[in-house]
């Protein structure tokens, strides 16, 4: 019944005092919990970073220093494509061709046309190329000129690229040796060939696509027709230039372990190392370059930010544990007087204590119920919960020492009466 007594009677008096712990131990919990969400949200941007920045995987000559002209042979091409890959004799359970996509490959043949002198291999202009493309990058010796001038007939795009149907891509000047069919599409017959000077030759015949006004030779067909023709005349394909990106950066690490299986690392004297797993290859033909320079710098200086936020955070803990101790502490400290009148009216000590650790309780309660309110919905940060309960602690431990010196006061108060 007392301790009712009292508690009413504070409440009237001490409403200020209620109000100003409440708002401590708000703002203690609040901005943990803002501490909390930064952390949150550079982890998410570090994760995010690591996902979307592009990596990319190039092959090279050993040295580093040539990414085109190559001639890969389609086995080494195959590894980028195939949807199975056998290591060691057998059938592993992941394709090496699912580490990766948007590949980038290109093969070059060279062409003449049917009113050139096919007999003769030296009246063919090395210019005259043939070229197969997965996409309008893979060619990086393509010229802006003819991006910019390049049309695409209705219905057809840069997509053509990616199939294998006998399509091309022509310099407007050689509409004239083009021809229509009923459905007023146009073709173009070629007779296309390994090298300019090589007397083996085979026709092909590509649909027009679209057209470019640049001053140059080259017609650009999908890759897997300029591979298949290369098959055709030679048994076997090879690819200029092969460049892919890693399709999910989380895996690059073990990417990597598989990529350098088959390419080398590169090797700035040109010297290639042994190859101890091929049966027929004694040393690595090709090295593969890794692009992921971007990626590195920018996951460096988001671990660096993150480690000073992890550096920092304990050291707001304890600050924050410190602080609500004291405001438990000056919570009780502020109390004395009235305390000790109740205690000098046969009030006893261990009502004191509940009284006290209602009030306390009450307060912290409330903080608790609003911060998490706050953080939750409007910051999306989820309650710490033992965050709470070390606040909760400290604010109590602090108002259990200011009870121990109001025991002490109020005995030597008794002593001297």
């Amino acid at each position: 019944m007392p301790v009712l007594l009292y508690l009413k009677a504070f409440l009237r008096k001490r409403v200020y005092l209620l109000l100003s712990l409440f708002f401590a131990i708000l703002i203690l919990l609040i901005t943990y919990g803002l501490f909390c969400q930064m952390i949150q949200s550079k982890l998410a941007e570090r994760e995010n970073a690591l996902r979307s920045l592009p990596v990319t995987v190039v092959l090279s000559n050993i040295a580093g220093t040539q990414t085109d002209h190559l001639e890969i042979p389609f086995y080494l091409a195959e590894y980028f494509t195939s949807g199975e890959y056998s290591y060691g004799g057998e059938i592993q359970p992941r394709a090496f061709s699912s580490y990766v996509k948007d590949v980038k490959m290109k093969t070059t043949l060279y062409y003449s046309l049917p009113s050139e002198n096919m007999n003769r291999a030296d009246t063919i202009p090395s210019s005259q190329k043939l070229v197969g493309i997965t996409c309008l990058e893979a060619d990086r010796a393509i010229s802006q000129d003819v991006i910019d001038s390049l049309a695409f007939f209705s219905g057809m795009g840069e997509s053509v690229f990616e199939t294998g149907t006998p399509a091309c891509v022509i310099p407007r000047r050689l509409l004239g040796h083009s021809a229509q069919d009923e459905q007023g599409r146009s073709f173009l017959t070629i007779s296309v060939q390994i090298a300019p000077a090589s007397q083996a030759a085979t026709e092909l015949v590509l649909q027009i696509a679209g057209v470019y006004d640049a001053d140059d030779d080259r017609i650009y067909c999908p890759w897997r027709v300029a591979a298949d023709q290369q098959a055709k005349l030679d048994g076997f394909y090879t690819v200029d230039s092969l460049m892919a990106t890693v399709k999910d950066n989380m895996e690059l690490s073990e990417f990597q372990t598989i990529l350098f299986r088959h390419f080398a690392e590169v090797s700035p004297g040109g010297k290639a190392a042994k190859l101890d797993d091929s049966p027929v290859l004694d040393r690595y033909q090709f090295a593969a370059i890794v692009r992921d320079e971007t990626l590195r710098q920018t996951l460096k200086e988001m671990d660096d930010s993150l480690q000073t936020a992890l550096w920092i955070k304990p050291l707001l803990i304890v600050l924050e544990l410190l602080v609500s101790a004291c405001s438990g502490f000056f919570f009780g400290s502020v109390q004395r007087r009235d305390l000790l009148a109740a205690r000098l009216v046969g009030t006893r000590m261990r009502e004191i204590v509940w009284i006290l650790f209602l009030q306390l309780f009450a307060v912290l309660l409330l903080s608790i119920i609003v911060t998490a309110y706050i953080t939750t919905l409007c910051f999306n940060v989820e309650a710490s919960h033992s965050y709470y309960v070390g606040v909760g602690a400290a604010a109590s431990f602090g108002c259990l020492f200011s009870i121990r010196n109001l025991r002490k006061a109020a005995e030597a108060l008794a002593a001297r009466e």
